[in-house]
């Protein structure tokens, strides 16, 4: 459902929170968003948490991707424009 909803709507910046998830792989990304998209993940601990940070490397510049104990801060950059 989710990988319909991008593709649909063509959302190339994802950023979802309480994913509830101890690991993420590139199969796991490719499989809910499809192909083209990079990602930075900060796993849950035990049931509470996790934070997916996903976007299409064809638009989205990301870079100073800094995990915290409870965060993810990226600065993103629009590759049309380098509006950050």
């Amino acid at each position: 459902m989710v990988r319909d909803l991008v593709g649909q709507e063509r959302v190339s910046l994802i950023l979802l929170q309480e994913t509830k998830l101890d690991d993420c792989d590139e199969a796991m990304i490719m499989d809910m968003f499809g192909l083209g998209f990079d990602f930075s993940f900060l796993p849950a601990c035990h049931t509470c948490g996790g934070i997916l940070l996903a976007w299409r490397n064809d638009t989205w510049s990301v870079s100073n991707i800094a995990r915290g104990e409870f965060s993810l801060t990226a600065e993103i950059t629009l590759k049309s424009n380098g509006v950050s």
